[in-house]
């Protein structure tokens, strides 16, 4: 039943194996069109201070964004539905044949297990920017090995909510 409810309008969430973790979203309307991305960073904070008893939020593990293919409604949205009345083909959105839930290309990898995780997300900014893609946004997910319950936008503490840095150049 967990998987059933929306999470989100609280603080933190659970970022895990892809059947546990939120879709995220990140807007990219201020870079122009036609920008020459540069580099970005994806910054998470594990929302834990105290890590004793939860090691788990800072195993070493593989963590990929993989980009949705689905409009999603932000506070509806879980792992049965995309929108009201809208079903995922597959829990999860782990449906990759015809018309796929999520498009079957990682947008950016990397490892985790610390803190403050950072993942090269240049390429997932330039994916979203080039005018080919609609930002649907995307699900972040590691493997088996660790999670992390991270901190959300909704964090009472602005240095702890979650963060894209991007370096472009505006195209001339």
């Amino acid at each position: 039943m967990d998987r059933a409810h929306n999470e989100g309008k609280n603080a933190s969430q659970e970022v895990f194996m892809r059947h546990r973790s939120p879709l995220m979203r990140v807007e990219l309307a201020s870079i122009p069109n036609g920008s020459n991305i540069l580099a970005a960073q994806l910054v998470i904070v594990a929302a834990r201070d105290n890590l004793k008893g939860h090691e788990h939020d800072i195993n070493p593990s593989m963590w990929v964004a993989e980009p949705c293919n689905r409009p999603w409604e932000e506070y509806d949205v879980n792992a049965y539905r995309f929108a009201k009345d809208k079903h995922w083909k597959a829990i999860g959105g782990m449906h990759w044949g015809e018309d796929p839930d999520f498009l079957p290309v990682y947008v950016a990898h990397g490892p985790g297990g610390l803190k403050t995780n950072t993942w090269d997300f240049t390429e997932a900014v330039k994916f979203w920017t080039d005018g080919k893609q609609a930002n649907h946004g995307f699900m972040l997910h590691g493997d088996s090995k660790g999670y992390v319950t991270a901190w959300t936008r909704e964090a009472p503490e602005v240095k702890n909510r979650p963060a894209v840095l991007v370096v472009y150049e505006p195209k001339e």
